[in-house]
């Protein structure tokens, strides 16, 4: 199977979270010519930065073309910066990263 170039864009709708938050991360894949397309195969996967332990990957949830979402549950998590990514293969060659801080609980 040939491999086509495209660009992945992430979001998570904040930047801040409480540990044990659910976490809607969504990734839009795009071709070359800016038109949303789906990839091959797509993986998401995350760390805490600063560790190697990376977990993953797991199959997000098709919303529509070319867009994918996961809610990630940060139940049993440490405060810290986590660095998710978001892979594409095929149809759409594609990878990239964003991050998100968690908090400890407030009380």
């Amino acid at each position: 199977m040939s491999s086509t170039p495209g660009y992945v864009v992430l979001s998570a709708p904040q930047s801040l979270y409480t540990v044990g938050s659910l976490v809607p991360l969504t990734a839009s894949f795009y071709d070359v010519a800016g038109a949303l397309v789906d990839p091959s195969l797509i993986t998401f996967e995350w760390s805490m930065a600063g560790t190697n332990v990376v977990t993953g990957p797991i199959t997000p949830t098709r919303l529509s073309t070319g867009v994918y979402t996961y809610d990630l549950d940060t139940t049993g998590f440490s405060p810290g910066l986590v660095v998710w990514e978001a892979f594409g293969t095929g149809a759409c060659q594609a990878n990239g990263q964003g991050q998100f801080e968690l908090n400890d609980l407030p009380f």
